[in-house]
């Protein structure tokens, strides 16, 4: 029998090989209008800071401006929702970590947006991995995942 976690990660697994086959592609324009990128979180973030970058990188090849707006709230889901709910002219574009793509579906009973069917991946822009730390009521002895869970 699959435990949650096994499902969740075929299930994260599947959608980002189906990204890869059938998923259309986003083909860049140049926008006369002002380019919206929406993070689903507060300004000083880790994305929030990834975006305006992205932001600069953009402004000229892409738009003459491009802003960043951040709707934080409810998991980023306002964010989703938000653009989701955008004129699809590629003037408005969302700039989330994956999760409210890939696990969210599974996790949340229901949502208001298909990822599938309602967004066009453009790409990934950045890499980051996830840590574990611990308080100082820890031991120093203890250096490993293993050690700590015994």
């Amino acid at each position: 029998m699959l435990t949650r976690r096994q499902v969740l990660a075929s299930s994260a697994a599947g959608l980002v090989c189906a990204g890869t086959s059938f998923v259309p592609r986003a083909l860049a324009q140049v926008i006369k209008k002002p380019v919206h990128i929406i993070v689903g979180f507060p300004p000083g973030g880790g994305t929030d800071i990834l975006a305006r970058i992205l932001a600069d990188r953009l402004r000229g090849p892409y738009a003459a401006t491009v802003l960043v707006e951040n709707k934080p709230g409810a998991s980023a889901r306002i964010a989703v929702e938000y653009v989701k709910n955008a004129e699809a002219d590629g003037s408005v574009l969302l700039f989330t970590p994956d999760f409210p793509m890939t696990i969210y579906p599974h996790s949340f009973r229901s949502l208001s947006y298909d990822p599938l069917k309602d967004f066009t991946p453009i790409t990934p822009t950045a890499k980051s991995m996830l840590t574990y730390n611990v308080g100082p009521a820890v031991p120093e002895s203890v250096t490993t995942l293993a050690e700590f869970v015994q």
